[in-house]
This record gives C-alpha cells, structure tokens and sequence, in this order.
C-alpha cells in the first residue's frame, strides 16, 4: 500500500495500520509561532466610530472604543481592558495548542 500522504510505500495490508488524522499528526510537526507587533501597529480604530479602541467585550468577542463601551449594546457585558484580553486570549491558545499535541501523540501511539 502507498501512503496518500507521503506516498511511502508500506508492507501494510490495509489501511488500519495508517494513522486516522493525519492533518492532526501534521500539526505536531509545526513549531508554534506568536508573531509580536510593534506597538504602533497593535493601536487599531472601532470601525463603527473609527476611534482608538480600548476595551474588549467579552460576550461579543469584540474591540470596542469609548462610544461602544458606553453604548447600551454592551451595558450589562463584562468589559476587560484590550491587554488583560490579550494575555487571556494568548493563553487560552497556548492552552488549545498543548491539547492539540496531546491528541496528536495519543494518535502516534
């Protein structure tokens, strides 16, 4: 049999004996990048007020600027500071990407 992936040819008889995910197992493989910006960059505008967003909403999933903080939209919401997000976010990822390499060595094996 020949391996759809990488088309190594196998003594294998079926196809049982190749791993299930390989786009998993694939993902081990990958280094794990956090691209750092200039700070300049990270200052981005509400695209509804085009103002310098300062908070994030932690319902909508959303930046939002002064005008959006005050608005009834995002009364009642828990609003954190656009850096405690960040870190949270950053973390939660780093999290995601430990479970995924988990999964993918439970496969290997």
């Amino acid at each position: 049999m020949v391996c759809p992936e990488c088309q190594e040819v196998s003594d294998a008889d079926n196809v049982n004996v190749f791993p299930k995910n390989l786009a998993l197992l694939n993902m081990k493989k990958a280094p794990i990048k956090i691209q750092r910006s200039s700070r300049k960059s990270q200052e981005q505008l509400c695209k509804l007020h085009d103002k310098k967003v300062e908070a994030y909403c932690t319902q909508d999933r959303q930046l939002l600027c002064i005008d959006c903080i005050l608005s009834e939209t995002h009364k009642t919401h828990e609003i954190m500071s656009t850096q405690k997000a960040s870190s949270a976010e950053k973390e939660l990822l780093l999290e995601k990407a430990l479970e995924s390499e988990n999964l993918a060595s439970s496969l290997e094996k």
